[in-house]
């Protein structure tokens, strides 16, 4: 006997990340990029010292760009990094509520997510399903939910 099946990825109820308007902020707004993800800074995986070195390399202090980075995690060793970040860089401390999410992606201009191994990938399909960019790593089966006008992959060499 055979029994059809269907693979449902995992999804996200569009009434809780609906599509949000952000055009409310002033002009003079410095761009704003987001990364989030529920894990602690010490997780590698999750990428969050990469986000950081990759913004100060390109962005360095240009306070027309802003970086939040939103973690679980309040360690020493964040501790450590907060006292050295330039002050385009913003790190925000524990879990919010997912009202409170919708209102750092209402104030963001793009997602960074360079995970480099995912569970699901739910920051992402949050933000994508919001409006916002992302750009994510283009691998650890984020590339199945690109969003093609909105999801920018990231290409990595070894």
């Amino acid at each position: 006997m055979s029994i059809p099946i269907e693979v449902v990825p995992l999804g996200i109820d569009p009434e809780e990340w609906p599509v949000l308007t952000r055009n409310e902020q002033p002009p003079q707004t410095p761009f704003r990029f987001l990364m989030y993800a529920d894990g602690e800074w010490e997780n590698h995986r999750k990428g969050f010292p990469l986000a950081l070195k990759a913004f100060s390399e390109e962005f360095g202090t240009d306070s027309g760009v802003e970086l939040y980075l939103k973690v679980t995690s309040t360690s020493e060793q964040l501790w450590h990094v907060e006292k050295s970040l330039p002050s385009n860089v913003h790190i925000i401390k524990g879990k919010l509520a997912q009202h409170k999410l919708l209102t750092l992606l209402r104030k963001a201009h793009c997602l960074l997510f360079p995970s480099s191994g995912e569970g699901f990938g739910l920051p992402p399909r949050e933000a994508m399903a919001t409006g916002i960019p992302a750009i994510l790593a283009g691998f650890a089966g984020l590339e199945s939910i690109t969003l093609e006008d909105i999801a920018f992959p990231l290409k990595w060499t070894w």
